[in-house]
This record gives C-alpha cells, structure tokens and sequence, in this order.
C-alpha cells in the first residue's frame, strides 16, 4: 500500500502496527524469508523497506 510512495512513515508505522520502523522492517524480511512472495514484489519493498542505516 505504501510501497509506491516510498514506504511507510515512522508514524503510520507506529500507528497501524505498533512498532518501530526499525522493527517493522526486521519483521518484514522475517516473514518475507518465509514467504511465497514473488521476486518482483521482494524487489519493490526492498526499495521501499532497505535494511541497515539510520532509521533502517
């Protein structure tokens, strides 16, 4: 949903799922690695939800 602009904000974040960024970006990639999300998808929220560095 917000992967076309380029990811969610700290706050909708916070708001709709209870957590950090930097959480929900951890969360992401677990439950991505365990997915059956195709590699177009996986490749749009890697733009969107990268990992490492400030704020993610």
């Amino acid at each position: 949903m917000w992967v076309p602009f380029g990811g969610a904000t700290e706050e909708d974040i916070l708001v709709r799922f209870g957590m950090s960024r930097r959480r929900f970006i951890e969360r992401l990639w677990q439950v991505l690695a365990e997915s059956n999300c195709g590699q177009d998808e996986i490749r749009n929220l890697a733009s969107a939800y990268r990992t490492g560095g400030p704020g993610g």
